[in-house]
């Protein structure tokens, strides 16, 4: 009888609210994520005492044993012994030899005392690039309303013009490079075409390398003058691939590479090809691939100093925006957008946002 009568209680299950739920995985989350980011925050010397520089500075140089840079239309030194203004922009500027060479939609040449020696301008045309050479120098100018080319070599004492080659049949912005002292002119299309020239306009070989059925874009080149290579790259709009050909200095393909990833720079040495993608630096040594990459990082930039290959990695996330160049086996570590970066002798100087920092490399 009494087992008729007993009560069942009912064991009440606890339920959490899905409000509750939804904080807990977001908590969890951010708990998790924070500690990524101390795990994978970089260590090491932490860039300070910059030398403060105007929020447009841009571009930095060695002239004279003094440190110049430019900022909107002023450039100056950094021991403010010199400076001069111009009534345009200052897009860049390059020093060779004695001269400082002043890139906006003309080029103006100034000597050791900042004063204009020179002025070069063309008629419907804005300068897009200059070459130096050992007597020569030669200016790329694009047309301003047109999809116009036109070389122009001068003697580099007289300042007077000796050659001039122009290009007036391009659909789309070619790749164009010189070398050999000036006397040879690289010009890689869109569409695949791609030829070597004289300054007399003289086809020296020409041909077509698209691949078959691959649409491509945005054209680039290096030429290694001293082991006689030409690297091609250019992106198939199809594959979302990065095509890479190695050529000879007569044309003949040697190899191909098809890069799963975006190209943002590319340069060599006598041995290797350096590329820095979205996601890594790969490196092409003896036909193979290593990769470097770091969780969490991305390749900012890279460059050689004595021959050894320096690397800035940035440290992405929602909170902090860090940075590293790793030299030798020290870390140095800062927070902002590398403007420019110049190595003289055995320091780095870096311009960072306003400030520009020099580190000595063998501290």
């Amino acid at each position: 009888m009494e087992d008729r009568f007993r009560i069942k209680r009912r064991k009440e299950k606890f339920k959490l609210s899905y409000k509750t739920k939804r904080a807990i995985i977001l908590s969890s989350f951010l708990i998790f994520y924070l500690l990524l980011i101390f795990i994978f925050s970089p260590n090491g010397k932490i860039l300070k005492d910059g030398f403060d520089v105007p929020p447009l500075t841009s571009n930095i140089d060695i002239f004279n044993d003094k440190i110049v840079y430019s900022s909107s239309k002023t450039l100056y030194t950094m021991d403010n012994s010199l400076s001069i203004s111009f009534p345009y922009n200052i897009i860049d500027f390059k020093v060779y030899k004695d001269r400082i060479y002043i890139l906006s939609d003309h080029l103006t040449i100034i000597d050791s005392n900042f004063k204009v020696i020179k002025e070069i301008k063309k008629e419907g045309f804005f300068l897009q690039d200059i070459f130096f050479f050992d007597n020569t120098f030669c200016l790329r100018w694009d047309g301003t309303d047109k999809l116009k080319i036109t070389l122009s070599l001068y003697d580099i004492n007289s300042y007077k013009e000796i050659k001039n080659l122009s290009f007036n049949e391009f659909s789309f912005m070619p790749f164009i490079t010189i070398f050999d002292n000036g006397n040879k002119i690289l010009v890689f299309q869109n569409d695949g075409d791609i030829m070597l020239i004289n300054f007399s306009g003289e086809i020296i070989w020409q041909k077509n390398i698209r691949p078959e059925n691959i649409i491509v874009f945005d054209p680039h080149g290096v030429v290694d003058e001293e082991i006689g290579r030409i690297i091609l790259y250019w992106r198939s709009y199809t594959y979302h691939t990065n095509i890479i050909l190695i050529l000879n200095t007569e044309g003949e393909i040697l190899k191909r590479y098809d890069i799963k990833n975006n190209i943002n720079k590319l340069f060599s040495d006598d041995n290797n090809i350096y590329l820095i993608t979205d996601n890594d630096l790969k490196i092409i040594t003896n036909q193979i691939f290593y990769i470097e990459s770091i969780p969490f990082y991305k390749p900012s930039d890279s460059f050689f100093i004595d021959k050894n290959l320096i690397n800035i990695w940035e440290f992405k996330n929602f909170i902090s925006n860090y940075k590293f160049i790793k030299i030798n086996d020290k870390k140095i570590v800062f927070n902002g957008n590398v403007k420019d970066i110049l190595i003289d002798k055995n320091k780095l100087y870096i311009l960072i946002d306003s400030k520009i920092y020099n580190i000595n490399i063998y501290d």
